[in-house]
């Protein structure tokens, strides 16, 4: 009898650890990169001081929960409305008037606290890159959205020993954030 009950909970425990029968946190992204699924359990919507300086970070956490990778979409302005596509830009392309709109990704090591290689949008880019807010929650504890974006290496010239790809194509992605206000 023993025995058999400790197969059913090695069983059910195993179970419960499969990630396509986990529940899903109450946070979350899911997206292909690069062909292959992208997700995490974490994000935020970070509301900057007056009203300036919006990030959504969509992070990735390791099994020990150092941050590995990051996902940010920065925006200058308020909120965007429900429906609103935002066209995210190459930073080299802002001017004084325009607004700055963009996306960036990083790599973490150690124990998430050393960024490595970054990033961005490539200046001249032809790809669709975008935001677009689908919901927000009415006490605004929360958004989703939908994106598209395509990112190259910064500094394509630093040698680095993970061998990190020379471009990143975020396609299909959707989330939900957590909105936190910055005072």
């Amino acid at each position: 009898m023993k025995k058999l009950l400790l197969v059913i909970l090695l069983f059910s425990t195993f179970a419960a650890c499969r990630k396509d029968i986990m529940e899903r946190s109450e946070y979350w992204a899911v997206t292909d990169l690069n062909g292959e699924r992208w997700e995490t359990e974490t994000g935020n919507l970070t509301v900057g001081r007056n009203n300036v300086n919006h990030w959504i970070h969509l992070d990735q956490y390791n099994d020990f929960g150092e941050l590995r990778q990051k996902l940010s979409f920065i925006l200058d302005d308020t909120i965007p409305e429900v429906g609103e596509r935002i066209t995210l830009m190459a930073k080299e392309e802002f001017s004084a008037e325009s607004l700055k709109r963009y996306a960036m990704f990083t790599y973490c090591y150690a124990d998430g606290d050393a960024c490595g290689i970054s990033y961005t949008i490539p200046s001249k880019d032809t790809h669709d890159n975008y935001l677009m807010i689908t919901d927000i929650a009415p006490d605004t504890s929360y958004i989703e959205g939908e994106f598209s974006v395509y990112l190259e290496k910064e500094h394509k010239n630093v040698i680095h020993s993970n061998p990190e790809p020379e471009s990143l194509h975020f396609t299909s992605g959707k989330f939900r954030v957590e909105t936190f206000y910055w005072q």
